[in-house]
């Protein structure tokens, strides 16, 4: 189960997924982001170019909420095209940027707050470009 957040802002669209999260016990309550809006910026060059791509972080969450950027990596990057690894090192940055700023509401575990490790991916997705296939960032499904 994961929850999902979405920004729309200034023709940037970013979504990040919180899965699956990483510690030694599975905590009752998973980390719950307090950002209204995520931090992440769409590198103006990529912006321009219609580069879209994928950042999937590794976040370490201590038991205040406090995200760790020195603990915090880059797991996976893709663009789309794929043929574009130019732009993996631009996404990777702005993803990494982007992440210090998070804010969460610790994990739980048994009522008492615990540190953990997220998966956080990042979504680069540009509103005029043509949408990835299978790709539902832009445009989900309706029920």
């Amino acid at each position: 189960m994961s929850r999902r957040t979405r920004i729309f802002s200034n023709e940037e669209r970013f979504e990040a997924t919180l899965p699956l999260v990483i510690c030694a016990d599975r905590p009752n309550r998973k980390p719950v982001m307090r950002n209204r809006e995520l931090p992440f910026k769409y590198p103006q060059t990529l912006y321009k170019r219609r580069v879209q791509g994928n950042v999937v972080l590794r976040i370490f969450i201590d038991s205040t909420g406090t995200v760790h950027p020195e603990s915090t990596s880059v797991l996976e990057a893709t663009t789309i095209p794929v043929v574009d690894s130019t732009a993996l090192p631009a996404l990777d940055s702005a993803a990494l940027t982007g992440s210090k700023e998070l804010l969460f509401t610790p994990a739980k575990l048994r009522g008492r707050p615990v540190p953990v490790t997220i998966k956080f991916p990042v979504y680069f997705r540009h509103p005029k470009a043509a949408p990835p296939p299978g790709d539902s960032i832009l445009h989900p499904k309706t029920p």
